[in-house]
């Protein structure tokens, strides 16, 4: 779809079949001296997918001058209508790999005719450390076009989960790697305190950045009543005690909650391994309709930027 050229490298990516389904991926090729000698090879390639039955395509790559990468492209699924993701690779990062796509947009009624050739990302002139990409969707008033910038994070999945309170029914740590409609799901524990909350998770992850920039959690989850509030809280290495950073009306399925780190956001991270850690909870603000209640966790994970 779109091809860049860096430091003896052409970085260039297209859409491929991946057994049904759209797939984008993206390629390194060492040009070396071609065309006056030698042979151009694949340094590493990758693909976005983001598991059984989404679609990912119109992917646009380029890199900086550290040539970590940044990629747009289009997602849709049978059940969600076509949006905007990005993501992005350090150069530290494993061969092949990219992070976690986040949402940057996406349309409210079905999407047809050409538009995937108006996908396109480029480097600030100003700023070497920051992307400039664009990207369409389509809603109800029509086409509508997207342009955001940003920086290559580490998008970092929670590779083990602690159940404080809780009582699980359905799914388990994998479920929460990607938004794919594949649910970790609880039902409330029953509890004598009403300062106790019935439901409570700790997901823990590691990060390879000493000295973070930002840090932001993201989870995508819901419930299936009213009346319950969720908080979000880090944990504080400094104090070793978490720190509370969102709270708010728990919201309905596949709603995407984001709480951002303010400060000096190294304190969420463990001197020398990496580690942060999330504690989530989800208790009763007044009555609810619907009794045992149940969680919904379909995504979990942790922005980290330098």
């Amino acid at each position: 779809m779109n091809a860049h050229f860096r430091d003896g490298s052409l970085w260039t990516c297209n859409t491929v079949d991946g057994g049904g389904r759209a797939v984008a991926r993206w390629y390194e090729i060492n040009i070396g001296n071609w065309p006056s000698s030698g042979i151009p090879s694949l340094v590493q390639s990758g693909d976005v997918d983001l598991g059984s039955g989404n679609h990912t395509f119109f992917p646009a790559i380029y890199t900086d001058s550290n040539n970590n990468a940044a990629l747009v492209i289009g997602k849709s699924r049978s059940n969600e209508f076509a949006s905007v993701m990005a993501t992005g690779r350090l150069n530290s990062d494993l061969p092949g790999t990219m992070g976690m796509p986040e949402q940057l947009a996406i349309g409210d009624t079905a999407a047809s005719g050409r538009w995937g050739d108006y996908f396109d990302i480029a480097l600030d002139p100003a700023d070497h450390s920051v992307f400039w990409m664009v990207g369409q969707y389509e809603t109800v008033f029509g086409w509508q076009t997207t342009i955001h910038s940003f920086s290559v994070q580490t998008m970092v999945a929670a590779d083990s989960v602690t159940v404080v309170r809780g009582l699980q029914f359905v799914g388990n740590l994998s479920d929460t790697t990607q938004s794919d409609d594949a649910y970790l799901q609880f039902h409330p524990e029953l509890t004598d305190d009403p300062a106790v909350p019935p439901v409570c998770l700790e997901f823990t992850g590691t990060t390879q950045f000493e000295s973070p920039g930002t840090f932001r959690f993201t989870i995508e989850t819901g419930v299936n009543t009213v009346g319950l509030v969720q908080e979000v809280a880090l944990f504080n290495y400094d104090t070793g005690n978490f720190e509370v950073v969102s709270l708010q009306a728990a919201a309905m399925p596949d709603t995407i909650v984001t709480a951002d780190a303010t400060g000096d956001v190294s304190r969420f991270l463990q001197a020398g391994t990496g580690e942060i850690k999330t504690r989530l909870t989800w208790q009763p603000d007044g009555p609810v309709l619907q009794y045992p209640w149940s969680i919904s966790i379909d995504q979990v994970s942790w922005t980290v930027t330098q």
